[in-house]
């Protein structure tokens, strides 16, 4: 799992259902929320939440993971029975990305009983401060399926229907929010039916690693900061000859190192998976190479470490990096293996167990109570992948928090190295 370096965001995990095993797949989703008399199933590929008496009430499946910024979501949805004009029916069906109890965002369909609003293309949001409702269609409802569709930035959200774009809307409370499928009707008796399918929510990013860019992005900053040294080397030429001497950091030990990086990343691009193995061109190998361009490059703005977190219970073990000890301003990267190995996550996490791991920020001497990123690592029986945090820029205490739901058999144990370039004394 990766950091982008320019947006300070995780790699989300990608999720796909379209609800063609006849059950709710509890890898995606938690157990069924129902009230009233309101069942949910999953027949026919679809999911399905009808009425199966006479108690109104509101149904959802809200996703057992949370996710941050920069995403898109969308589903499938159709009134199959409340859609019908003057049948004296009303009923709501929405994607609600649900951070809390007055923190919301629904998108989807709304119709009340006196149908002053029948509107296929509905928006209900609350950031706190009360909800606003918005119709965003002014067409009435049918009993066909409609894509909605939301695409995540910053701090404001683009709307679509049926791949049309509808609006945009300033919203930035959406990060750590979980995705619900939501329907419902208001009076007793009521009859409802409502579908949906092909729920997906995904990002640009890559988050199984299966490509150099990480890598590539690596080699650009390096590239960057001999650009940077070269330009105050002509500004100081007695330092410039003396660079160009062939001492331990002069001109031809740097060419021999990125050399051979070169060379590696070159034989890399052909099997990528190999590339990651310790053998000859392993990443232990490429990160001897870096380590000796970078701590040639920086003259000693680097530092570098290594040690393990074991995690024996459900407690947040944490991480920290002080401004105090690394400068006001520096560059984090931080690796951590969770590989197969007789003390690892694989080996001693309890089934299906979630390893949360977040990013803090200190502001004004205190840590923040949201974390600035967090995502999860699942356990499964086939693949288990490293924590790979590279290049975020910290202008304060940082720590690094892993924190698992479920307690192991014996302490997971997880070694892990850092690396902190210095940009301000």
């Amino acid at each position: 799992m990766r950091v982008d370096p320019y947006s300070g965001q995780p790699s989300l995990i990608s999720a796909v259902d379209r609800f063609d095993d006849g059950a709710i797949d509890l890898n995606i989703w938690d157990s069924p929320v129902e009230s009233g008399d309101l069942e949910i199933t999953e027949p026919g590929g679809e999911l399905k939440i009808a009425t199966t008496g006479a108690t109104a009430g509101i149904a959802y499946i809200q996703s057992r993971f949370r996710w941050g910024k920069y995403a898109i979501i969308e589903v499938k949805l159709k009134v199959e029975d409340g859609e019908a004009a003057g049948d004296g029916e009303r009923c709501e069906a929405s994607l609600n990305l649900w951070k809390e109890t007055n923190v919301y965002l629904k998108w989807g369909v709304y119709r009340d009983t006196s149908e002053a609003v029948n509107s296929s293309a509905y928006l209900r949001y609350n950031d706190g401060t009360g909800e606003v409702a918005v119709d965003c269609s002014g067409a009435p409802l049918d009993n066909v399926y409609h894509t909605f569709k939301l695409v995540i930035f910053e701090s404001a959200v683009e709307l679509y229907y049926d791949s049309t774009y509808i609006t945009a809307l300033a919203f930035n409370k959406l990060i750590n929010y979980a995705c619900r499928l939501e329907a419902g009707n208001q009076i007793n008796g009521d009859t409802i039916d409502i579908r949906f399918d092909d729920f997906k929510i995904y990002n640009s990013a890559d988050p199984f690693g299966t490509d150099l860019t990480g890598v590539e992005s690596d080699l650009t900053s390096i590239l960057a900061d001999t650009t940077t040294l070269l330009g105050r080397l002509s500004a100081d030429r007695a330092g410039y000859i003396d660079y160009l001497a062939n001492g331990t950091y002069g001109l031809a030990a740097l060419n021999t190192d990125l050399d051979t990086l070169l060379s590696r990343l070159s034989a890399a691009r052909a099997g990528y998976i190999d590339y990651l193995a310790n053998g000859t061109y392993g990443l232990a190998a490429l990160n001897t190479d870096l380590d000796a361009i970078i701590a040639s490059l920086a003259g000693g703005n680097v530092s570098q470490g290594t040690g393990t977190l074991t995690l024996t219970n459900t407690n947040a073990v944490a991480l920290e990096f002080e401004t105090a000890t690394f400068g006001s301003v520096f560059e984090l990267t931080f690796i951590a293996d969770t590989a197969k190995t007789t003390t690892g996550f694989e080996a001693r996490a309890a089934a299906n167990t979630i390893m949360t791991v977040e990013i803090y920020k200190k502001i004004e001497s205190a840590y923040t109570t949201l974390p600035q990123d967090i995502w999860a690592i699942q356990k499964t029986t086939t693949n288990t992948r490293n924590i790979d945090i590279n290049l975020v820029k910290c202008g304060e205490d940082t720590k690094i928090v892993l924190q698992l739901d479920k307690n192991p058999s014996a302490g997971v144990v997880i070694p892990y190295r850092w690396i902190v370039r210095r940009l301000k004394t």
